[in-house]
């Protein structure tokens, strides 16, 4: 599969970012999310480089893209898993911020693992933009659902927040995760309730998060999401004060909607990758290695 440069921007032999494009489509509840990768790569092709919130110019990005992690004919879910965090793995051993670009949200887990093996469980927290909790035990007979993916992170131990949530179970209040509703996001709650994380963080950006006004084609929609300025709200605030040590950005569905959502996606992952540009000020060490998933 051959990939579009990241907003046109020639890649780079040694890169401060890797761009991990994960095409897996394996149960949402709108299949497409496989699409995603090159979707959003190609509409990062009509995106400024300068973020103007976070006074970021990406123009002189040094990034690569891996080759994309393509599911094998009849491969478990947990051995593509486990593909994916030798990928964000490597990343890390390199020196590099590894950025995935899904696909499903069942890809958070590896990816937060690779880093827990670079860093530490306790270096840092996984925020997670997300319309949903993740927090099932298991879903349809998978432990590794993308409606189980916050829930393997909580269980590795590491401190956990979702932000823009809307749609769980009662259980899932007492499941370990920090909840930072919708309606809190709407009323101010959210920085307050951002106080506990860590320094460092992991950021994944589950694009059901926003509003289906302004995101048309997630692969599990719901009402009442936030707006775009609510996000940006957040990111300026976490780039006062958190560092990014990677992330992602997951759940588009292309064929659903139109391609304004794609462009939504790319100028989110253009924040991302601008948010860790603008909160580097302490670079990740060097990485111990980890473990296959448990």
């Amino acid at each position: 599969m051959s990939l579009p440069h990241f907003l046109d921007i020639r890649p780079s032999h040694r890169p401060r970012y890797v761009l991990i494009p994960l095409p897996y489509d394996a149960g949402s509840t709108r299949p497409g999310s496989r699409l995603a990768p090159k979707a959003i790569l190609d509409a990062s092709q009509c995106v400024e480089s300068y973020d103007e919130l976070l006074d970021v110019d990406l123009q002189r990005l040094r990034y690569r893209t891996a080759p994309p992690l393509v599911p094998k004919r009849g491969e478990r879910q947990r051995a593509y898993l486990d593909r994916v965090r030798a990928a964000a793995a490597l990343a890390h051993r390199q020196g590099a911020v590894p950025i995935g670009i899904g696909g499903e949200h069942s890809v958070l887990a590896p990816l937060v693992e690779a880093l827990a093996g670079a860093r530490g469980k306790k270096d840092f927290s996984v925020v997670v933009f997300d319309a949903h909790s993740d927090l099932r035990k298991v879903h349809n007979g998978s432990l590794w659902s993308h409606a189980c993916s916050t829930r393997r992170v909580v269980e590795m131990g590491i401190d956990t927040t979702v932000i823009g949530l809307r749609s769980l179970l009662p259980e899932h209040r007492r499941a370990g995760a920090r909840l930072i509703f919708a309606d809190d996001v709407r009323k101010g709650r959210w920085k307050r309730m951002l106080a506990g994380i860590r320094k460092n963080i992991y950021l994944s950006i589950d694009v059901d998060v926003f509003d289906l006004g302004l995101m048309p084609a997630a692969t599990n929609p719901e009402p009442g999401g936030i707006s775009w300025g609510e996000f940006s709200d957040i990111l300026t605030h976490l780039a006062r004060s958190r560092t990014v040590l990677a992330g992602d950005v997951v759940e588009l569905c292309p064929p659903a909607g139109p391609s304004c959502a794609a462009a939504t996606a790319a100028r989110a992952l253009v924040r991302l990758v601008a948010l860790s540009e603008a909160s580097s000020r302490n670079s990740p060490s060097p990485a111990r290695g980890g473990r296959g998933l448990g």
